[in-house]
């Protein structure tokens, strides 16, 4: 299939090594991310051969790089992680909440970025559940997952983070659920006053841990005093925190793609005084190498794509669910065959056309099957984070189901 245009690693081949050569700084970090771009898609890392089932046509293709910071890999990846989050998602709608760092915050999160990207996660699910617990507000505790994006379309450096976030949450018993009010989730002005507060004493405790680092323009931020002084106009200022005001797509899949690509018109501007951006900015070919490189996450390790402060198993773990009488005799069935979907579950439980069982009962019996099957035996775990089931024996494929009675009634789980 032809490309659509230039990559950015077309950039990185033709003017890379002029670039390295012309700033000397750049970190080993920054070398190694720009090298596995420039060779990414090369003879360098190996190549295989792709076949149609069809006609048997074959050819060559080569390896990507696997680097987490290369556009042209990771697309697999990404989409499975996004269907994990759907099948995760409950029944009911979301909200699309992003926060913004100031730009005098954002330079110190360039210098600092494993830390301060951190405290970024803390402060915003701090910041949302306080709220969310508050009686007057909501008074339930919710749960969110988060996406960190460190630059915004202009490839420039700009930390914000995508929250998407359920229309409500449990009570503080745990016995109902508690609803938002139509077309509205938390207040904006509070969400950004606390967002700031939190944010900024917990910059203050690492800063007194001496845990910053300061170099070239922000060293003089190493005095306390100076450091105080930097932060003071920040606390009077307003902090972005802009829930969606448009309604989520009935299918829940929209909203979750918003918070994976790239942002479109969340700036750095105060939350009554939301732009978009008008046209793209030139730059030369110098620019967008800069901005690219400095994008490196260089040696922060932590996990920044989820934050779920209110898992599914939580929840399933506040209400009984209807699979659990049936637990052993599923386990059983994924004992012998591995590749058993859930719509096959519950055709087997209930005799029932797959086509006519409800998509949350679906969801809710891949959540159940993917926890029982990590839970037995018979699992080999892969490199970042994948489980692939061994092939069930051919004894057990031979034997199948047979002689497992079958539940009389299983409830009003189909359309």
């Amino acid at each position: 299939m032809a490309r659509s245009g230039p990559q950015v690693a077309d950039i990185f081949r033709r003017h890379g090594e002029t670039y390295r050569a012309q700033h000397t700084s750049l970190s080993t970090a920054q070398r190694c991310v720009m090298t596995a771009i420039e060779l990414c898609r090369t003879s360098a890392p190996g190549g295989h051969v792709e076949a149609r089932d069809q006609c048997g046509h074959r050819r060559i293709a080569f390896n990507s790089c696997r680097d987490r910071h290369c556009p042209r890999w990771q697309s697999l990846t990404r989409a499975q992680w996004l269907e994990d989050r759907r099948a995760e998602m409950l029944d009911t709608q979301y909200f699309h909440v992003v926060f913004t760092l100031p730009k005098a915050i954002a330079a110190i999160a360039y210098q600092n970025k494993a830390l301060v990207y951190g405290l970024l996660f803390r402060a915003i699910a701090e910041t949302l559940r306080t709220i969310a617990a508050d009686p007057k507000h909501l008074g339930a505790e919710i749960g969110f997952f988060a996406v960190l994006h460190t630059w915004g379309q202009n490839l420039l450096h700009h930390p914000h983070l995508h929250c998407v976030v359920p229309r409500g949450g449990f009570s503080p018993d745990g016995t109902r659920w508690i609803a938002c009010k139509p077309g509205f989730f938390l207040p904006v002005r509070v969400l950004s006053r606390l967002f700031r507060r939190s944010f900024l004493q917990l910059l203050e405790k690492a800063f007194d841990a001496g845990k910053l680092q300061f170099f070239t323009t922000l060293q003089h931020l190493n005095e306390c005093k100076a450091f105080r002084r930097y932060l003071a106009p920040l606390r009077k200022t307003d902090w972005v925190a802009t829930p969606s005001r448009r309604s989520p797509d009935p299918s829940r899949c929209s909203i979750t793609s918003v918070a994976l690509h790239a942002p479109r018109c969340h700036l750095q501007q105060p939350p009554r005084r939301n732009r978009g951006w008008r046209g793209a900015a030139r730059c030369c070919r110098s620019p967008a190498l800069r901005r690219k490189s400095k994008d490196c996450l260089e040696e922060w390790r932590e996990k920044t794509n989820a934050s779920a402060t209110l898992s599914t198993d939580q929840i399933l773990a506040q209400k009984t669910s209807m699979y659990e009488p049936f637990e052993a005799q599923i386990k059983e069935w994924l004992k012998d065959e591995p590749a058993l979907s859930a719509a096959g579950v519950l055709q087997r439980l209930t005799e029932i056309d797959p086509a006519r069982f409800k998509a949350k009962n679906i969801r809710m019996v891949q959540r159940l099957v993917k926890t029982w099957r990590m839970e037995m035996a018979g699992l080999v775990i892969l490199d970042g984070g994948w489980i692939k089931s061994l092939p069930a024996s051919p004894a057990a494929a031979a034997a199948g189901d047979a002689g497992i009675p079958k539940p009389a009634t299983f409830g009003n789980i189909y359309r």
